[in-house]
């Protein structure tokens, strides 16, 4: 198949293209997991926002050519970084020709809020990769999350203090959407002295229904009651009226 990179690594049934820790991408670790959840997903619909020189972008093409995935990428940046990518990269040219991959020029979130109007499909994986700030990585996850398919992800890069702009928008995003969860995957320093980095954060629906009031009743009020059960006079006295409840149908 043309433009199928060739000899790819497989772990578990998923393929991998071999990859590279190029600069201004995803490391080579980063990549890898990217590619673990694109296969779990079999995605239809991948966005990445902030397509830069589109390695990551490839990457992504390619994940889904070589495990025989029929989807399709749509990669946003602004105008000239779009046509640099067109004029100087002919596996971009390739990509789109053939139907993998479409690169959509304009700013964010105009750009996204059209596509997603005009979609009629509903998202099954995205990155965001684009300006690393909070009114930015705010506005595209509210944008993402309302056409983002269960079970889908987001994957935001630079989950980091240094870009501690992208932190806040996706810990502020989770906390105001109750049936969201964030799960970061973060290197630590020994993984990053030994060469193995990852600054991800994975944004996705939780695979269970949530509410305040459910876990309230079902988690929290069981832990209160264990906890004062655990003093030795809250205990004694427990023991002397639990006989006076179980008689009136009291069970707990």
């Amino acid at each position: 198949m043309k433009g199928v990179p060739e000899d790819p690594i497989e772990i578990g049934g998923v393929r991998i293209p071999v990859p590279r820790g190029e600069s201004h991408s995803l490391s080579a670790c980063e990549k890898s997991l990217v590619a673990h959840l694109v296969c779990l997903l079999r995605p239809r619909v991948v966005v990445e926002l902030g397509v830069h020189r589109a390695v990551t972008t490839t990457f992504l093409c390619d994940v889904l050519a070589v495990n025989e995935i029929h989807g399709r990428v749509w990669g946003f940046d602004l105008e000239d970084v779009v046509a640099d990518c067109r004029a100087q990269n002919s596996r971009v040219r390739d990509l789109e020709q053939n139907g993998s991959l479409q690169l959509v020029p304009g700013p964010l979130p105009g750009t996204l809020t059209t596509f997603l109007e005009e979609l009629g499909q509903p998202i099954d994986f995205a990155v965001i990769d684009a300006l690393h700030n909070y009114p930015s990585v705010r506005s595209e996850l509210d944008l993402l999350w309302r056409h983002l398919r269960p079970g889908g992800y987001i994957v935001v890069d630079d989950y980091l203090e240094r870009t501690d702009g992208v932190r806040w928008a996706v810990d502020a995003f989770v906390s105001r959407h109750s049936e969201a969860m964030c799960v970061p995957v973060l290197s630590n320093a020994d993984a990053e002295a030994a060469g193995v980095q990852s600054k991800l954060a994975l944004v996705t629906r939780r695979p269970y229904p949530y509410s305040d009031v459910a876990r309230f009743r079902l988690h929290d009020v069981p832990a209160i009651k264990a906890a004062l059960l655990r003093r030795p006079t809250i205990r004694a006295c427990w023991s002397l009226v639990r006989p006076v409840f179980a008689r009136v149908g009291w069970k707990k």
